[in-house]
């Protein structure tokens, strides 16, 4: 990899077990840094077809910035992409299960606690907001919606009606790592990743609709400071809605970033570091948490 996104991984695995009702199951994550070292602790939430070690280039700059981070394997993805899904509900159920894991890791010391989604797991993370109740979110190319000519008509009907006579059939996503990120080294990385899906059930589309409907439907209060990053070179989710549902968003403190030269996954871009100093400057603005800069690639 190069010096500027390096997906090498220097992740701690670690698994731990979940309960939700009658439902028992166990989540694996990965973590990045010390946290009793750090001065905050985040939570990542990853995106449709990825898996939490897409995180590495972001998660371990956040570590050199003191900031404790663990991202959790959603239900049907890395991992755990052998698990048989059922609905969206155990993706909101992993969430609070990983959330509580977060908050036992950091202990009793009165440290902020963040939530940070990308894509898809920005859905997720909307949709947990006022359950999980974090001291700021942040949502990256939130996937509150397709993009228009990616996910055009007949590619949702075709998707409904595989959902609806053969659920449990493969649907292939409408998009490559070439339209994720302009790196050819990250796109061979991701392509050669046998963790990686771009293939998902269509009952797994059909739950992925149901939460973006119900998310643009319900209730759009966040008792946190919001903060949404989206890319300016985007094929892969509708930057018009996301913008809509911000706008709409009562929160006591927004803030919108913009990157007009990037593409779908910031979690790739090129400009990392800045990007990373950018969200970590306003975390530190809107919570008091200290923050340092990062002049080099980490």
């Amino acid at each position: 990899m190069n010096d500027e996104i390096n997906l090498t991984s220097t992740a701690k695995l670690v698994s731990f077990e979940a309960h939700s009702g009658n439902r028992n199951w166990t989540v694996k994550a990965r973590t990045w840094g010390d946290p009793e070292a750090s001065h905050a602790c985040a939570l990542l939430v990853h995106g449709l077809g990825a898996h939490s070690g897409w995180f590495e280039a972001f998660a371990r700059r956040l570590s050199a910035k003191g900031i404790f981070a663990m991202s959790y394997d959603q239900i049907g993805f890395g991992l755990r992409k052998d698990e048989l899904f059922h609905s969206k509900n155990e993706w909101l159920d992993d969430l609070i299960a990983s959330w509580g894991e977060l908050k036992s890791i950091a202990g009793g010391a009165k440290k902020p606690l963040y939530l940070i989604g990308n894509s898809m797991g920005a859905v997720v993370a909307y949709s947990c907001v006022e359950s999980v109740k974090p001291d700021a979110m942040i949502l990256f190319s939130p996937g509150f919606d397709g993009h228009p000519v990616t996910f055009n008509i007949g590619y949702k009907l075709k998707a409904l009606a595989a959902a609806i006579f053969a659920p449990d059939s493969d649907v292939i996503l409408p998009y490559s790592v070439d339209d994720i990120t302009p790196s050819q080294t990250v796109r061979d990385f991701l392509t050669a990743d046998p963790q990686r899906r771009f293939a998902i059930s269509a009952r797994m589309g059909l739950e992925l609709l149901k939460l973006t409907l119900a998310t643009k439907g319900g209730s759009k209060i966040a008792h946190c400071p919001v903060l949404m990053a989206t890319a300016g070179i985007e094929k892969i989710v509708d930057n018009n809605v996301s913008e809509k549902l911000f706008n709409e968003l009562s929160a006591p403190v927004k803030k919108r970033l913009k990157y007009a030269d990037s593409m779908h996954d910031l979690m790739f871009d090129p400009n990392l570091d800045e990007i990373v100093n950018e969200v970590c400057n306003w975390l530190a603005s809107v919570t008091g948490s200290p923050t340092t800069e990062i002049s080099t690639s980490k």
